[in-house]
């Protein structure tokens, strides 16, 4: 069996309207802020690393995934994680990153530092923002940010040498895993609804899906097809692939998570025909 790249990103017609939305989040006249929501398993994740790597973008975009760490302030993670891109988008360019160099911390502890923070925030962040031109900054995992953390990562929509402007000079969008309709009690809807500038992009947030059936053939099709080298045998009649398929489909609920979980599973179903040049799928 050929390496099981079940992280490889397949395209669905649910998804493209979600792309052209964020394609709109980019647009060189107007930055803007926006919000991608979605329930555990739809894929926006991966989404959002698909779209922020296409090479037609007119800058760099980067990305960040945030995570719960114990007794560290949100910030503070979001903050190491930025730097982190930052430092990888620097390799990537091969164009050192001259003023400032580094953070004027060496130890990750440090950072743990509410004044080294901020010192990192404000005179290394915002700057290399500026200079590597980046045109959008995606942080997944949003309901994270409390209210201290939201305006600050908002702020990084502004270069370093001005206030608050009305016209941001990047995108900032926001992804969140809740309900297409939250409750206005949520405590990151809340701090959202606190900041003036972000209730309307909030009002016109775009919400991601699970895959339905039809949609969840392909997915599976094309999983198989590259990530297994192996397709339906011939014997396998129309109807018995549909059942098949639905049964699948409903085992996992149209979700990339499951999608992932099946993709080892039918990698045992696999057996190679010496005579094809692709192995078939044997029910």
């Amino acid at each position: 069996m050929s390496d099981v790249n079940i992280k490889a990103y397949i395209s669905v017609p649910s998804r493209e309207p979600v792309f052209a939305f964020l394609d709109t989040c980019i647009d060189p006249d107007v930055k803007k802020r926006a919000f991608v929501t979605s329930i555990a398993g739809a894929g926006r994740t991966r989404l959002f690393e698909t779209w922020s790597n296409r090479t037609e973008h007119p800058g760099a975009i980067l990305m960040i995934e945030l995570q719960r760490m114990p007794q560290i302030p949100i910030f503070n993670v979001a903050c190491s994680l930025l730097w982190y891109q930052i430092l990888l988008l620097d390799a990537q360019r091969d164009q050192r990153f001259v003023t400032p160099r580094k953070p004027t911390v060496d130890v990750p502890e440090a950072w743990y530092s509410h004044r080294q923070v901020l010192n990192l925030y404000h005179h290394h962040i915002i700057p290399a923002l500026d200079h590597y031109q980046v045109i959008a900054v995606i942080v997944d995992n949003a309901p994270l940010l409390d209210t201290n953390a939201l305006p600050l990562i908002l702020a990084l929509e502004n270069p370093a040498d001005s206030g608050q402007r009305s016209n941001p000079v990047r995108a900032m969008i926001f992804g969140a895993r809740m309900r297409a309709q939250p409750s206005a009690k949520d405590p990151f809807v809340k701090a959202v609804q606190s900041i003036p500038r972000l209730r309307l992009p909030w009002n016109e947030r775009k919400p991601l899906e699970l895959i339905d059936t039809n949609e969840f053939f392909y997915v599976w099709a094309q999983a198989m097809e590259f990530n297994l080298r192996a397709q339906f045998d011939d014997s396998i009649g129309k109807d018995e692939r549909k059942l098949l398929i639905a049964t699948y489909a409903q085992r996992t609920s149209g979700s990339w998570w499951g999608i992932e979980d099946l993709i080892p599973d039918l990698s045992r179903g696999v057996r190679w025909l010496p005579q094809q040049d692709v192995p078939q799928y044997h029910a």
